[in-house]
């Protein structure tokens, strides 16, 4: 049996229309559902069972007979009925995360009213499934209506995510895919003075000689060396997704106090991989964590997770840094429409990243514990730049937006998607006649939040 998204628990006796109904519904949406059809024996109680044990949501079709006394009380083993055993399943699967944060769950159980108004209290249950009154309900749908309630009550409630938004959700972007690593490095270059500047201030906030230095999501090691490459850091670790990433970044910069190491900071394991990585190098804590445009391409886990687990290997009073962009931030005169098009085609790629991410810089570090957190922000535009400057600017701005579609191309092989590739290469080679233009005005930002780990005595 393949993994389950979705569980559906329903009496057979005239509801399994509804229940067939509302399988489609979710199977049209890509998500992987179970719904017995089996007779009932042994291996028909394991499969659901094990079903309930992969499943994140849980959806109960509550009609009039579900909630049948004679059939729940009918015999004090709760395994010989099957609606009272799936509840005891789904409820002890819930009880294991009661005291996860609500982010960290990964179950839930929706109970569907279908057609009337449900009136229960504890004497109608079994005691062994009491805490499903600790349920909220859903909504209450008529079952001609149940497309509609679908989308607007059961569908948002879901924790689980589509089988397609799995696959393509996830940010495509490869750092050593075509020439994407020559555009970092002179979007690197391009950064280097707002990077330096809240190295800088965040240098002589934290007051120490020589600092142990975090930087996640290093890459080829380009960003990491020109950054940290000077006599007040003493000990530098990049860690990055990419093996061959950081097998560049080894052979190039690596010495006594550059060192890069593979970790994935979406991972279950990233903190006791990050552990094992700190006692290797016999590093108790970091006083500098650094991470540039990198937050923006999780997909598996919110930002502020990985951030609070980086929060407990800072040292008291070290701070985070964190670099970000912003497609919102944007602007140009003339040919705004042009620009407008292309951000807009760009964010409508399933593959691509949170290209809106530097409005979240505050909240991300926010949620994940820090405290004093200061966000700056610097303007580049095509003023004063000479014609090479200018190409420059628009090479690192919009060469790798053709990239991410032509990756979301190589998967998806449709007609609309290759008629859209076409459309926005046209697009963006009029933008680069554009910046050719010594009257045509273009600006960017970089987004920069550097944030305080408080000192134990400041707590």
């Amino acid at each position: 049996m393949s993994k389950i998204d979705v569980f559906i628990s329903y009496r057979r006796d005239g509801n399994e229309e509804t229940a067939t109904r509302l399988k489609e519904y979710l199977e049209d949406h890509h998500y992987r559902v179970f719904l017995d059809r089996e007779q009932r024996t042994d291996d028909y109680r394991k499969n659901y069972e094990k079903a309930i044990e992969e499943a994140n949501d849980f959806i109960i079709i509550v009609t009039k007979n579900y909630f049948d006394k004679e059939r729940l009380f009918k015999t004090p083993n709760p395994h010989d009925d099957d609606i009272r055993n799936e509840i005891r399943c789904a409820l002890r699967k819930l009880q294991a995360e009661k005291h996860l944060p609500e982010s960290e769950k990964t179950f839930k159980i929706h109970p569907l009213q279908v057609g009337f108004e449900v009136t229960l209290n504890k004497r109608d249950l079994p005691e062994d499934i009491h805490d499903i009154f600790n349920v909220n309900f859903i909504i209450p749908c008529h079952k001609d209506k149940l497309k509609e309630s679908f989308h607007s009550d059961i569908k948002p409630h879901l924790i689980s995510v589509p089988t397609t938004e799995l696959e393509t959700k996830a940010s495509v972007y490869d750092p050593l895919y075509d020439d994407e690593e020559a555009r970092l490095k002179v979007q690197a270059d391009n950064a280097l003075p707002s990077d330096n500047d809240v190295i800088n201030r965040v240098y002589q906030l934290i007051n120490k000689e020589k600092l142990h230095v975090l930087d996640v999501g290093s890459g080829p090691g380009y960003v990491t060396y020109t950054r940290f490459n000077d006599d007040r850091f003493r000990k530098v670790i990049g860690l990055d997704i990419n093996e061959e990433c950081i097998a560049k970044a080894n052979q190039k910069y690596q010495n006594e106090k550059f060192s890069f190491h593979h970790c994935d900071i979406e991972a279950p394991d990233f903190e006791g991989r990050l552990k094992a990585i700190m006692k290797e190098h016999q590093l108790e804590s970091f006083d500098l964590i650094f991470s540039s445009l990198v937050m923006h391409h999780l997909a598996k886990v919110s930002p502020n997770i990985p951030l609070a687990i980086m929060h407990e290997y800072l040292s008291d009073g070290g701070y985070i840094i964190l670099r970000g962009s912003d497609d919102g931030a944007d602007l140009c005169y003339p040919h705004d429409n042009i620009l407008k098009e292309i951000i807009e085609m760009c964010y409508a790629i399933p593959t691509s990243s949170d290209r809106m991410n530097g409005r979240k810089l505050y909240t991300w570090l926010a949620k994940a514990g820090y405290e004093k957190i200061k966000c700056l922000s610097y303007m580049r535009d095509t003023s004063l730049r000479g014609m090479k400057q200018r190409e420059g600017l628009f090479y690192e701005r919009f060469s790798y937006r053709i990239r991410y579609f032509k990756k979301y191309l190589e998967k998806v092989h449709t007609k609309k998607a290759k008629e859209d590739y076409d459309k926005l290469t046209r697009l963006i080679a009029e933008m680069k006649l554009f910046f050719l233009d010594k009257s045509f005005w273009y600006t960017t930002y970089d987004f920069v939040a550097y944030a305080k780990k408080s000192r134990e005595d400041e707590e």
